[in-house]
């Protein structure tokens, strides 16, 4: 037969009995003393009976007081399962001790899988049927009332439903924390939200930001410092200027805008966190069709010129450089021509 007790219930009255069975135990040494007292006759001890009877309440009372208590005591045992002996001797001792085992349960991690804090990969592995993102990747998480219901750097928010049919849960603040992003919709947490922004480290890319204050602070090792956009929100930034390469964020492939930049100009390209830039490195200007330095147009330039042809049979004058399709070509003002009298330079000998 299965003991229908709630777990705890026992020890609880074991240790209710045992301070119970001591008080009554002093109770019944003091009223059988009283009562060989007084049956002791003329003799004995007539100073020390008389002192007790004082302090005592009559043997009739006193017993009329103790027995239903003691029968109560009793009776408790019984229905406990355990006998009086059993339960004094080591009552306090297993209450304690459970107290302490409780204790370190208390301290133990998520309870997984399917716990708050587990990893899952979609709804129905969670006990609460709730899973979402975190910084560690999709994570159990659980329904809440209000922030205060959720860890430190979790928030309480809506995450379905709407109307009056909505749910609530602890939502990790810190879940896209350095994400490579290119646009301020990359680092928000919930559909429709503005407060992180996408900011820029320089020429390896763009990271997201979260939105902080003086009751929302940053994790360690980031700092919580103005946004770039005027009248906006406070952001945690990594106070190295460095942003952590996260597994999720490898696996993800989550990339950013990076640039090479030098006396050249200035070229851009993408990266994910565990990859280089793969922007160009700006050149001087070639004609190749390309754009070496990176400023928007090909073969810049490179036209205009003075140059010279090669020759022909009487000469070569000169002519204009051209760029075209990657191709340099001089294009002659005028061919070459046999002298002839007309005060005119015909084969660009620089005679006439």
């Amino acid at each position: 037969m299965l003991d229908a007790r709630p777990p705890g219930a026992l020890d609880f009255v074991r240790c209710h009995l045992s301070q119970r069975r001591a008080r009554m135990r002093n109770q019944l040494l003091a009223i059988g003393f009283a009562i060989l007292m007084g049956c002791g006759g003329g003799g004995g001890l007539p100073s020390v009976q008389t002192d007790l009877a004082k302090e005592l309440p009559p043997q009739k009372d006193a017993i009329e007081e103790v027995a239903p208590e003691a029968f109560e005591v009793l009776e408790e045992a019984w229905e406990a399962g355990e006998t009086l002996d059993a339960v004094a001797p080591d009552a306090g001792r297993e209450l304690g001790t459970e107290t302490e085992e409780a204790a370190e349960v208390e301290d133990v991690g998520p309870e997984c899988p399917g716990g708050f804090g587990c990893p899952c990969g979609q709804n129905e592995d969670c006990s609460s049927l709730l899973c979402m993102d975190s910084a560690q990747g999709k994570t159990c998480t659980k329904p809440c009332s209000g922030a205060e219901s959720c860890p430190q750097g979790w928030s309480c928010e809506m995450v379905s439903g709407s109307g009056s049919d909505v749910t609530y849960a602890c939502v990790d603040r810190f879940s896209d924390l350095c994400r490579p992003c290119k646009k301020d919709e990359d680092c928000q947490q919930m559909p429709g939200a503005k407060g992180n922004r996408c900011l820029s480290l320089g020429a390896d890319g763009s990271f997201c930001g979260v939105e902080c204050s003086d009751t929302l602070p940053c994790p360690e090792g980031y700092e919580c410092v103005d946004s770039p956009v005027r009248g906006g929100a406070k952001q945690c930034k990594p106070a190295s200027g460095v942003c952590p390469c996260t597994d999720k964020f490898k696996k993800n492939g989550y990339k950013t805008e990076c640039y090479n930049q030098n006396a050249e100009g200035k070229c851009m390209g993408e990266r994910t966190c565990d990859q280089p830039c793969n922007a160009p490195i700006p050149t001087k200007e070639e004609c190749n069709a390309k754009d070496d330095n990176c400023n928007g147009t090909t073969d810049e330039g490179l036209s205009g010129g003075t140059c010279l042809p090669p020759p022909n049979q009487w000469g070569a004058c000169p002519g204009t450089q051209l760029c075209i399709g990657g191709q340099v070509f001089c294009q002659p003002i005028k061919e070459a021509a046999p002298e002839v009298c007309n005060g005119i330079d015909d084969n660009c000998d620089g005679t006439t």
